[in-house]
């Protein structure tokens, strides 16, 4: 029998610098997968609900006495490309999840990638929903008779924004901070894994 032991690894002895391999990877691309995965659900609806809103609120018209806001009746193109766009940018966050939790190094530059756009997106967004609360209390002034008019309250719709800010910025805003101002810890220094 052969005592040669060339071929085996020598046996790591309490001096040698062993690291465990860094968990945020997985936590940060289990959420990223979690968030583009509701990103895609409830923006793919919000999709549908742009092109067939118009129409439903037309017909629904005949029931509320005074109508309503043609920005409530009417198609709009911005909005439906607003939408595209997000599903567009929540494909992106699911796949830089994916690879992130897989410790590929191209998670970080989709992440940051992903946290400008939906950052403009979002400021795109808060624009033009200023604006149709512009249009809809414009109108609300010219029909005060009108059931909707009664009905309408700008501060419900500023608090429904603004809870909308907080959700569709945290997000992003954290990724940018982790993969951009923090993103050179050692262990993303290597070229190929995180």
């Amino acid at each position: 029998m052969s005592n040669d032991f060339s071929g085996m690894s020598a046996p790591m002895d309490a001096g040698d610098d062993f690291r465990e391999p860094p968990k945020w990877p997985k936590v940060v691309g289990i959420l990223s997968i979690v968030f583009g995965a509701l990103n895609l659900v409830c923006n793919g609806i919000g999709s549908v609900f742009a092109f067939f809103t118009p129409t439903l609120m037309k017909s629904a018209e005949a029931q509320s006495p005074g109508g309503f806001p043609a920005s409530m009746t009417t198609f709009n193109p911005l909005l439906a490309g607003l939408m595209v766009v997000s599903l567009c940018f929540g494909v992106l966050l699911l796949l830089a999840g994916i690879m992130t939790l897989n410790r590929r190094a191209v998670g970080r530059p989709m992440h940051i990638v992903y946290s400008l756009g939906a950052i403009v997106m979002l400021v795109v967004g808060i624009m033009f929903q200023l604006q149709q609360i512009d249009d809809i209390a414009a109108w609300v002034r010219d029909n005060p008779d009108a059931a909707f008019a009664q009905q309408w309250s700008p501060m419900t719709t500023y608090v429904s924004m603004a809870i909308g800010i907080v959700i569709g910025g945290a997000y992003p805003i954290f990724c940018l901070v982790w993969f951009g101002a923090l993103g050179k810890r050692p262990e993303i220094d290597a070229p190929e894994v995180l």
